[in-house]
């Protein structure tokens, strides 16, 4: 859909504008849309499919709430985050690393990371100590800011060659 806009002066100049920042924005939309679409596939199948539904079916939130006998509220915070959850770069992290660490970071990881269990609730169904969670959930953060460091430190370093 294309919007023309009549006469000269300025405030057509400034609709111009308007038109295409909401146009940059429709474009980033589409791009977040798509990076949530694409990291969803290491969700638990009821949080992807929620997910795809509002984002790439359109279902509206309202009839997803109806649905699944739940308030318009409470679904729209499960979306969102959903959302918040697959695009944070820890979320990344895990996914692609945690198939090469030992067993129980990896479950810790998989439990509070990827389903977005609380330390408490992963601790129980691991039948480990909160303790123990917490300590394995700070080492993977520690890894990730390592390898973040590293990125850095490989980036500053092609920067100053080129």
């Amino acid at each position: 859909m294309e919007a023309t806009i009549a006469g000269p002066g300025p405030a057509s100049g400034a609709a111009r504008a308007l038109l295409e920042l909401s146009d940059l924005r429709r474009h980033q939309r589409r791009d977040v849309i798509e990076r949530v679409l694409e990291a969803a596939h290491a969700l638990p199948e009821p949080d992807r499919e929620l997910l795809q539904a509002v984002l790439q079916e359109g279902t509206p939130v309202n009839r997803l709430a109806r649905l699944r006998g739940v308030s318009v509220r409470v679904t729209r915070r499960e979306v969102t985050n959903l959302i918040q959850r697959v695009l944070s770069p820890v979320y990344g992290f895990v996914v692609q690393q945690r198939a090469g660490w030992p067993r129980r970071r990896a479950r810790v990881a998989e439990l509070t990371v990827v389903r977005g269990m609380s330390l408490r609730a992963a601790a129980e169904q691991l039948g480990e100590t909160v303790w123990t969670v917490r300590r394995e959930r700070e080492a993977i953060g520690a890894l990730l800011e390592g390898a973040q460091a590293a990125a850095r430190s490989i980036h500053n370093a092609s920067k100053a060659s080129a």
